[in-house]
């Protein structure tokens, strides 16, 4: 699984016999943890895709991705797991067509220019020198639509599996490095596994499509179980509990705490989402209260709402980039009423410096100075990056910055 001769990272690894890294690579228990389908899940649709999984160890991985559909081309430096994963492939009647092992070193990985669809590396980019580098002439091994995943241990002190933890690298930092790299868009899931981030890196710029968004939140939202619970978020709470209701608008609403307690509480409430799956749970969370929401799945960087039809706008961890969130922005100031009141509760630019989970890149993230720049004119009663412990549901997230705005959209002069 190491591809690099980094010594500090790569000492313990290396020095041990074939039978201790074979036996750490596919340890009984490493289904449960690694969670290997959700992985495939987030690669996606592999049916007649060329594969590198680059630091194959024992095949591990490259298995799974063979019998998912995939061309696979298992690539490490070291010849004795390669050896390794061809005892397996044939005695799982595995065809050396759909399996290659490539011998590799810590400088080339060996690949032709756009050979592959995508390159998979597991618990490996740890051990590179010189990464920057590295994965920017990797790059050229990619097809135009291909993408880099990265899967590696969070840098958590609580997490005691896995690599020391000043070997570890944090999902920022990678981030930036593959920014660095030349990677055009990259994406981050944080939360999919318990021990480890997975990170894809585009070779080409991706669009955020309602596609997309919709099917990454309808896997979101697939369980039973409310994500971040059933009960408001606090900070909205306590901003509608002080005002008389109105007409409420939600945009991002997830899965309807917030737009079922509004209507409990007179509102009139307006929600859209990109998740099926989510209004599925609203709606059954409206019911079960006895109210009504107007719920509807839709793409809010590309829908329309109502002009100067709200009372209250409320805009929360939802995070794009511009121009796509200056423009929504627009949208939503122009859905308010003059003299409404505008709420936004989104992850500030401080954030990272507290939790890895959640956006890590500056472009996603909230500051005053965004909200200054595409609210002119509202009178300010809130606006102010506030560090808070995230509890909401089974995805509570320990300490995080926010940044929080409420202000007033100007009334119209009346001469």
């Amino acid at each position: 699984m190491q591809t690099s001769a980094n010594p500090s990272a790569n000492d313990v690894f290396l020095n041990k016999s074939l039978d201790e890294k074979v036996h750490a690579l596919d340890a009984k228990d490493r289904d449960q943890w690694q969670q290997p389908e959700k992985v495939l899940q987030v690669i996606g649709e592999l049916r007649d895709k060329t594969v590198l999984d680059l630091g194959a160890g024992s095949g591990y991985f490259s298995l799974k991705l063979v019998y998912a559909g995939a061309r696979v081309i298992a690539a490490d430096i070291d010849p004795t797991l390669l050896q390794t994963i061809q005892q397996k492939a044939r005695q799982q009647g595995i065809d050396q067509q759909k399996l290659e092992v490539r011998q590799v070193n810590e400088s080339d990985a060996g690949l032709s220019e756009q050979e592959v669809d995508v390159i998979l590396t597991v618990d490996t980019y740890h051990h590179f020198d010189n990464r920057i580098a590295y994965f920017s002439e990797l790059k050229q091994g990619l097809k135009p639509d291909g993408k880099l995943v990265v899967v590696d241990y969070k840098k958590h002190a609580d997490i005691k599996q896995g690599p020391d933890f000043h070997h570890r690298i944090a999902a920022k930092q990678v981030i930036d490095e593959l920014t660095e790299a030349g990677y055009q868009t990259i994406r981050l899931h944080q939360d999919v596994l318990p021990k480890q981030y997975i990170i894809e890196a585009f070779k080409q710029k991706q669009q955020a499509g309602t596609e997309w968004m919709r099917q990454q939140w309808n896997k979101e939202y697939a369980s039973k179980d409310y994500v971040f619970g059933t009960e408001p978020d606090p900070y909205f709470k306590q901003a509608i509990d002080g005002l008389t209701p109105g007409k409420l608008l939600l945009p991002g609403e997830g899965e309807g705490r917030n737009a079922v307690y509004a209507a409990r509480s007179g509102w009139q409430v307006t929600a859209y989402d990109y998740s099926d799956s989510a209004k599925v749970k609203a709606d059954a969370l409206a019911e079960k209260h006895s109210v009504a929401v107007d719920y509807q799945v839709m793409d809010i960087l590309t829908g329309d709402f109502k002009p100067e039809e709200y009372d209250m706008v409320a805009f929360m961890f939802v995070h794009f980039e511009d121009p796509g969130r200056q423009q929504l922005h627009h949208k939503l100031d122009m859905a308010l009423k003059p003299g409404g009141v505008m709420l936004i509760q989104n992850f500030s630019t401080e954030h990272p410096q507290y939790n890895q989970a959640g956006p890590q890149q500056e472009k996603n993230l909230y500051s005053a100075g965004v909200i200054k720049r595409d609210f002119p004119g509202y009178r300010t009663h809130v606006l102010a990056a506030e560090k808070i412990v995230m509890q909401a549901g089974e995805n509570g997230m320990g300490d995080s910055s926010v940044l929080r705005f409420i202000g007033y959209k100007p009334k119209r002069n009346v001469k």
